[in-house]
């Protein structure tokens, strides 16, 4: 009877384990617009901030954008920003300390969104 239920224990902590595995939102994603002139290319890589808090992201925020004509090449530019950011599980959103930036976020199609751009994680 112990074996039993020292097995069910075991069985329910690492079902506990595996289900938070499944609303982690960690990882890398990216975004593409394109028009007649540029092509942006946009990635977020999201990580939890520190071990001690399970809310608290850092977003490392890279931007590259390429002209497609040659001779606007000189135009093209590469960016990096690092912003923190609190998870709002119940409203799905990634809150910034910019309250004009918040990621909403949809775990079951692993995406990001900002406004009208959707990031898609990627790994």
């Amino acid at each position: 009877m112990k074996r039993t239920i020292l097995l069910l224990a075991f069985v329910a902590v690492a079902a506990c384990r595996s289900t938070g595995n499944q609303n982690d939102i960690s990882g890398t994603y990216v975004n593409t617009q394109a028009d007649d002139l540029k092509t942006v290319f946009d990635t977020l890589d999201v990580r939890p901030a520190n071990s001690q808090s399970r809310d608290a992201y850092e977003i490392t925020i890279r931007s590259r954008v390429v002209f497609k004509n040659a001779d606007d090449a000189h135009f093209n530019k590469t960016n990096q920003d690092v912003i923190n950011a609190t998870l709002d599980a119940t409203n799905s959103i990634l809150r910034t300390e910019d309250p004009g930036i918040l990621y909403n976020i949809d775990t079951k199609t692993t995406t990001l969104r900002l406004g009208e751009a959707v990031y898609e994680k990627i790994k």
